[in-house]
């Protein structure tokens, strides 16, 4: 589980550090496996998402599209434009087309709020311009559900008026967006929380946020993507409340660490939930990773007209991403925050947080762009790095990116 930037909470400094937890080995919430990787992004701003390849972070901060490379520990420049924006929002990416989305992830004069995506096999980012009633909607939570074969939107607060829903949202090309029916015991309006897919995407789970009135939440929910069904586990109440954490899924654990709570001591302590046992726990049991070959049952898309099921090779989706080492599982990296201890304990192993050097800008990537631009499909227009001769649609001008 890789987890980078965020808050110092004894100073409110940013921070770029970046660390992993080894979710291969046991340990206790108390002292989980840390490795300290070099510095990250000096950044508390980002949507990011493994991408499809299990070997590459996209991460998207400052106006500037990065990728970081797992194995390598190294960085490069995918594309800086003034109009991207990976603050208060979240990205997913779709494991079968590897297409990289980021809702609100565009802003223009020309547009507004609208998605942004990026496809890796061609270099290109586009921005959609259909977005329906979420245009002024913040710091919701993202997560791509591999039995819908959609990328899931939950809860949100509305920029115009502070209110915070529970909406659940799905989309994917061929369906765009739409509002899910769902059933059981739906969570509670809410922003800022964690949302990641569980046992090969057939299960969702909700942690923690916000409510309306900034109360920290600490309950957790897990949706049944077959059916639409929300059940509630066991509250952890004050000890694990948090929003904005970093967290992950593996084998029959949902892992949290860092956010921000009430209680700013109690996000020292990584959080495990036992999502088999429906309880919270102490005691991480590590296990192997799944292949990530592995092959996945996915269930018919919504409004499909029948029933019916298909079986694809996926890579294994596993804690809001797919395993990409045999030992380590990726989380998206969320805002964050760490308490420093002023003495790392002699009994425990631990990590010693310093404060961070500026990270230096990553070294720009070379792409070859077409010379000319392609057609225009539907709605959905190309970005390009050098503008293109103006595009029309429908006879109407529409501006070059």
């Amino acid at each position: 589980m890789w987890v980078m930037g965020g808050l110092i909470t004894t100073n409110d400094a940013l921070t770029g550090q970046m660390f992993s937890i080894d979710l291969s080995t046991s340990w206790n919430t108390s002292s989980p496996v840390y490795k300290r990787l070099p510095d990250g992004l000096i950044t508390r701003d980002m949507a990011s998402a493994l991408m499809a390849d299990n070997k590459n972070w996209f991460i998207l901060s400052n106006s500037t599209a990065y990728k970081y490379n797992l194995a390598t520990s190294s960085w490069s420049t995918i594309k800086h434009n003034s109009n991207f924006w990976g603050g208060s929002t979240h990205a997913a990416t779709d494991p079968e087309t590897g297409e990289v989305y980021v809702p609100n992830g565009y802003d223009s004069l020309l547009t507004g709020d609208t998605m942004l995506s990026y496809k890796p096999y061609l270099n290109e980012f586009y921005y959609h311009d259909k977005q329906p009633n979420l245009e002024k909607l913040l710091v919701f939570s993202v997560a791509w559900s591999a039995g819908l074969r959609s990328m899931l939107l939950f809860g949100g607060e509305d920029s115009r008026t502070g209110l915070t829903n529970n909406d659940l949202y799905a989309y994917n090309e061929a369906s765009e967006w739409r509002l899910l029916s769902v059933k059981g015991d739906i969570p509670s309006p809410r922003r800022s929380s964690c949302f990641v897919p569980a046992y090969q995407g057939t299960k969702m789970v909700l942690f923690g946020g916000l409510n309306t009135t900034l109360v920290t939440l600490g309950d957790i929910y897990i949706l049944d993507v077959a059916t639409l069904t929300w059940s509630r586990g066991p509250d952890g109440g004050l000890t694990v409340a948090r929003y904005e954490s970093a967290c992950a899924v593996t084998n029959d654990y949902f892992i949290s660490w860092g956010g921000g709570n009430d209680i700013p001591a109690n996000l020292a302590t990584t959080v495990v939930y036992n999502i088999k046992a429906a309880s919270w726990t102490t005691n991480f049991e590590g296990s192997s990773v799944t292949s990530p070959t592995e092959s996945l049952y996915v269930p018919p898309p919504l409004n499909s007209g029948g029933p019916g099921s298909t079986r694809i090779n996926l890579p294994a989706v596993i804690g809001g991403s797919v395993a990409a080492v045999v030992v380590v599982v990726v989380a998206v990296a969320l805002i964050l925050r760490k308490r420093i201890s002023a003495k790392p304990s002699e009994a425990t192993p631990t990590v010693v947080f310093v404060t961070p050097d500026p990270l230096p800008q990553p070294t720009p990537v070379t792409y070859a762009y077409p010379e000319q631009p392609s057609q225009t499909q539907g709605q959905i227009y190309y970005m390009y790095h050098q503008p293109p001769p103006q595009l029309t649609v429908d006879s109407t001008p529409v501006q070059s990116l």
